[in-house]
């Protein structure tokens, strides 16, 4: 996906929409090996989920970072903006009982040339 963004940016003003799936469920991925997530209100099986995920967040920071440096060293003013439709389905309703709007924040970034911006949004 971000190779076609790379292939596609011409000079004239442009607004691309890119929406991928990579971390949605089904999540089963072994590497990063060294790389494990728990939580101790999880299942054995919840956990394994939840490793899967984060290793894929792994994959995803890395792949982002190279995307946001080749973005760097184009000549043109470009701004892109991040986030996250929902939660990851790792969590249940009981997870927020005491604070149910939580379960409808995401974060989110900014990024322009060099500069970054942080925050959540929240989805429905």
């Amino acid at each position: 996906s971000y190779r076609y963004v790379l292939e596609n940016l011409n000079a004239k003003p442009q607004f691309i929409s890119l929406i991928t799936m990579q971390n949605h469920i089904p999540w089963s991925i072994g590497d990063p090996a060294d790389i494990l997530a728990t939580n101790q209100y999880f299942t054995e099986k919840e956990n394994d989920d939840f490793t899967s995920y984060v290793r894929l967040l792994n994959h995803t920071d890395t792949a982002t970072n190279d995307f946001l440096d080749k973005l760097s060293t184009i000549d043109k003013n470009i701004t892109v903006l991040f986030y996250g439709d929902h939660l990851p389905s790792l969590y249940n309703s009981e997870n927020f009982t005491e604070n149910p709007r939580l379960q409808y924040l995401t974060d989110y970034f900014f990024y322009k040339t060099v500069q970054f911006y942080l925050g959540y949004i929240i989805s429905q």
